[in-house]
């Protein structure tokens, strides 16, 4: 404070020190008191500005008026980092659309609602599921179709935990701030969301960090009370045992962007009218999709069915219809008996395919060499393996199988035996891909990694075990 006159913000230690009167809920008063020249009285920290003579001040006032009440809003910094998803005011959260745009449609974070995200100075890319970035068109619309890098926001932390996504320093604003915002975009883009050069509620959103879950291979699932779901001797589905025997396991199966589950009679899980589920489907079932909630815990949703008018049902571990003779009900509303934590049994067998932690797939080159890249599940992602005791090798869709150069590198081109790897099955369904018994490695055990090795489309063989080391097993 200068002379009882005027508040700035340059003291190097201490600083004046306020008293804080609450008037209302969250309306409050700052007092100040007990300094020379005042004579015992308070006088009161204020919104006005205070002497020119002190560049920029606020005035401290001797009588109290409208400009010396403040309201204290609360500010949580948030921060865009791992996997995140983005509701808006409406409780919608913004999503990959099938041509790459981007909107707010979702009432559940699906795998296209959920999106990577590092930071890039002081600022954030975002991915998408697509393996695209979040890109933008003439500072006017954004879709997520950038190849690499993308769109660079910045974050304004909002009260009540919300944030305004910035948009600055590009050609074209003046200096200006711009903000995404959830409104559509310009048409002609064919699915964008509208940047706005003012801020309003329709630029405000929560930044919802999420535990995504591994939905692969073999699984268990169990409710909030720790019951699993079983299949029954009849064909039916239960969540009342809290022990784990071999009727608590699913193999899941990719039908698209959704997937089917095969309990351990041989059935898919099925649905009966919109209202029950059991598991005796002989050829085919259910495609159900994944909802991931910020704690880890999985929705199971049922969309797209005929008699649904478009709107997402979900699986629940209370049970069914009793004529049914055990099934689990499909409930309209997700509450907390539709939440399941998921746990992955899995499943290293048959045709796989190995999707590393930033969501990319290993393929095999046309030249026969290893890579891991983004994109959708095609034929050169898939392995056939081949177990033998304690180890396995991985044949590609050319035949060939994963083999290792010296003891440095791998690629795809052996044409008998390949390369013998052990497996080790980690937490949350990850696998490490072991390699051990080698000339020249000296009893040390090395790990295929997704790095690139030194040979052209090779991967790198790795001494230690990193993040680069641990892979996603899909069945298919």
């Amino acid at each position: 404070m200068y002379y009882v006159d005027d508040v700035k913000c340059e003291g190097p230690g201490g600083g004046l020190d306020l008293s804080v009167t609450r008037l209302q809920d969250y309306v409050v008063q700052f007092g100040i008191s007990g300094f020379q020249g005042q004579n015992g009285k308070t006088y009161y920290l204020s919104s006005d500005p205070g002497h020119e003579a002190y560049h920029g001040s606020l005035a401290v006032k001797k009588e109290e008026d409208k400009t010396c009440y403040f309201t204290i809003e609360n500010i949580r910094k948030a921060s865009l980092t791992d996997t995140v998803a983005l509701k808006d005011m409406n409780g919608r959260f913004m999503s990959v659309t099938d041509s790459n745009g981007l909107s707010f449609d979702k009432t559940v974070i699906d795998e296209n609602a959920l999106f990577y995200a590092h930071s890039v100075g002081d600022k954030y890319a975002l991915r998408g599921n697509n393996g695209k970035y979040v890109n933008m068109y003439y500072v006017d619309d954004v879709k997520c179709e950038g190849p690499g890098g993308g769109l660079a926001l910045g974050i304004y932390n909002r009260p009540f935990g919300r944030v305004n996504l910035t948009i600055s320093g590009y050609s074209g604003q003046s200096g200006a701030t711009y903000f995404l915002s959830n409104q559509s975009g310009n048409v002609a883009y064919n699915g964008s969301l509208a940047v706005e050069k003012n801020e309003s509620e329709q630029c405000r959103f929560h930044i919802e960090r999420i535990i995504k879950t591994n939905v692969t291979g073999v699984i268990t699932m169990r409710n909030l009370s720790g019951c699993y779901v079983k299949v029954t001797p009849t064909g039916g589905l239960d969540c009342t045992s809290t022990t784990v025997d071999d009727n608590a396991k699913f193999l899941v199966k990719r039908t698209g962007s959704k997937l089917a589950l095969i309990g351990n009679n041989g059935m898919y899980v099925n649905m009966y009218y919109l209202d029950d589920v059991k598991c005796e489907g002989p050829n085919g079932g259910l495609a159900v999709g994944l909802g991931y909630n910020r704690d880890g815990t999985i929705f199971f949703t049922i969309s797209g069915y005929g008699g649904q008018g478009g709107a997402t049902y979900f699986l629940s571990s209370e049970p069914g219809n009793v004529a049914y003779n055990g099934s689990l009900a499909v409930k309209r509303v997700g509450d907390d008996t539709c939440r399941f934590i998921v746990d992955s049994v899995v499943n290293f067998s048959g045709t796989i395919s190995l999707k590393d932690f930033q969501g990319a797939y290993l393929r095999i080159t046309d030249n026969n060499g290893l890579g891991f890249s983004h994109g959708a599940v095609d034929d050169k992602c898939k392995f056939t393996v081949k177990a033998s005791g304690n180890e396995v090798n991985l044949i590609g869709n050319n035949g060939q199988y994963v083999n290792m150069y010296g003891i440095s590198y791998v690629q795809c081109k052996g044409p008998s035996g390949g390369l013998a790897m052990g497996v080790d099955h980690l937490v949350n369904g990850l696998v490490r891909l072991t390699i051990s018994g080698y000339q020249g490695q000296d009893g040390r055990t090395a790990y295929m990694s997704n790095r690139s090795g030194e040979a052209n489309e090779s991967l790198l063989v790795a001494d230690e075990a990193d993040a680069s080391c641990r892979f996603v097993v899909e069945n298919y």
